[in-house]
């Protein structure tokens, strides 16, 4: 990404039974990466987008099912991502 402040990364998963407190689902670790990120106020993982810039996350409960697909998104604007 040339380290670009402002960009949109868009994308399909299916978590095939991968949910846990730490995987990446998508993109380069350190750089872009869509993934589950830790255990939310609920104890289950939260799935969200980090960058060096910024991080943001959803906390999923069971908004997120294993064998099904989904399409997620993320735009930086340069303050956040």
């Amino acid at each position: 990404m040339n380290n670009l402040a402002q960009f949109s990364v868009i994308g399909w998963f299916n978590t095939a039974g991968t949910i846990g407190t730490r995987k990446g689902l998508f993109g380069q670790n350190d750089v872009v990466e869509f993934g589950f990120h830790g255990n939310g106020p609920d104890g289950v993982a939260q799935v969200g987008v980090f960058t060096p810039r910024g991080s943001a996350f959803v906390n999923q409960s069971t908004n997120v099912l294993p064998g099904v697909w989904y399409l997620i998104a993320a735009v930086g604007d340069r303050h956040q991502c």
